[in-house]
């Protein structure tokens, strides 16, 4: 639907950079999907919620809120990357340093996970909301062509990289010339968007490293041995 609307509808995000922006709509998105999963009003699911690391407690109440508002009352808020690890098949009990990164839509979060708890954390708000908006802003600065955010993340998905490729790819964009006015598409290369995704990525890769410094040197030994998972 984004970019494709009337003027009689807006797309809209509840949830940006990780947290709730929109408490309503949030509220009535969660009611909407706990009332399939569950049609008795008495017996309501158990939740588990996973958020950044490093939200505010401000932040965690507005998700409890959200979705105690629907009637749940047994809810559990856990930080995104142990729910990756868990998701990637990672024994977070044992006494044993496990590294992940869980780049996702707007945060990207990393711990340091061991004996079921997280030794170190951080969280940075680029992502792949970043990286299309890299794609949509080198376009327009190098063709002068405007694209949407749904052509800029199927560029992304087909042959975006952050690393040069043995092949070089190509991929077919459409926008509207921003002089002209009128549409116009064009082959980019992954080298091109590479070059579009290097920043956003360096960044997480900054700071990455940057947690790795804080990070004990036990724990460390263990990352340098199983290297780490990445996960979004």
């Amino acid at each position: 639907m984004i970019g494709r609307t009337s003027s009689k509808i807006d797309v809209v995000q509840p949830l940006c950079n990780g947290v709730i922006s929109n408490f309503d709509l949030a509220q009535y998105l969660i009611s909407h999907y706990l009332k399939k999963i569950s049609a008795s009003k008495v017996f309501m699911p158990r939740v588990v919620v996973s958020v950044p690391c490093k939200i505010t407690e401000v932040e965690k109440r507005a998700v409890v809120d959200a979705i105690s508002s629907a009637g749940v009352r047994k809810i559990c808020l856990i930080e995104e990357p142990v729910a990756a690890a868990m998701g990637a098949g990672v024994d977070i009990s044992a006494p044993h340093g496990t590294f992940v990164v869980d780049i996702g839509g707007g945060t990207t979060d990393m711990a340091v996970i061991s004996l079921n708890g997280i030794a170190i954390s951080d969280s940075i708000p680029i992502a792949g909301d970043a990286f299309n908006d890299a794609i949509i802003k080198y376009i327009r600065r190098k063709y002068g062509v405007a694209i949407g955010e749904r052509t800029a993340e199927d560029a992304k998905i087909a042959i975006g990289c952050a690393y040069p490729k043995r092949v070089l790819e190509t991929y077919t964009v459409k926008g509207i010339h921003t002089v002209k006015g009128l549409p116009q598409s064009l082959e980019v290369t992954s080298d091109e968007l590479m070059e579009a995704l290097i920043e956003p990525a360096m960044q997480i890769v900054r700071k990455v490293q940057a947690t790795l410094d804080v990070t004990p040197p036990e724990l460390l030994a263990d990352i340098l041995t199983d290297g780490m998972v990445l996960t979004g």
